[in-house]
């Protein structure tokens, strides 16, 4: 899937008079804004991978390793990049799967007419497509299955788009913790 987002730092709400003050720390001042885009980074990481356990109503950890974060920083350019994969999510890994008499339980995701079983050499939730309760209907007897998924797409980029609208103020909030840090305590 093709979504991305680019995310923007303001620091235009800083005093008059400031970026002279700290034209004379400008090393200071550079480690301050590295630390401060690293921090900031990490907090959207976390907070997205909250947030969109939260949406789907999962756990965190299915959701580990579809959060990357990269963060680069060179002489000219401080980077953060943050990797969503938005592909579905075998419902078997969101908890422990239970089979129920008319389907398949795991956490609050309910699946009519599905098995838990050991198919294709991994234990999952499967459905028959012939089955009556497959929308994709397609086949007969108990070949094809299709292993049930939750899609976490849409979820995972609307909190990521209310994100957005924080970002800049957490990102100013750390950077003058961080400021704070390299004049008055380091």
């Amino acid at each position: 899937m093709g979504n991305s987002v680019n995310l923007t730092f303001d620091l235009g709400d800083m005093p008059q008079g400031f970026e002279q003050q700290l034209a004379t720390h400008k090393a200071k001042v550079r480690r301050a804004i590295r630390r401060a885009i690293t921090k900031t980074g990490r907090w959207l990481n976390v907070q997205a991978k909250r947030r969109t356990s939260s949406a789907l109503n999962i756990a965190q950890k299915p959701l580990r390793n579809r959060f990357k974060l990269e963060v680069k920083h060179d002489k000219h350019t401080n980077q953060v990049n943050l990797w969503i994969g938005l592909l579905p999510i075998a419902i078997s890994r969101l908890g422990n799967p239970q089979q129920k008499k008319h389907g398949v339980m795991a956490k609050s995701h309910f699946v009519r007419g599905a098995f838990i079983a050991n198919i294709y050499d991994r234990e999952s939730v499967w459905l028959r497509r012939s089955s009556k309760h497959n929308p994709h209907q397609s086949g007969e007897g108990r070949f094809p299955v299709d292993e049930q998924k939750v899609e976490i797409a849409a979820d995972a980029v609307n909190e990521i788009r209310l994100l957005e609208r924080e970002l800049n103020k957490r990102f100013q909030v750390i950077f003058k913790q961080e400021l704070n840090y390299e004049f008055n305590v380091k």
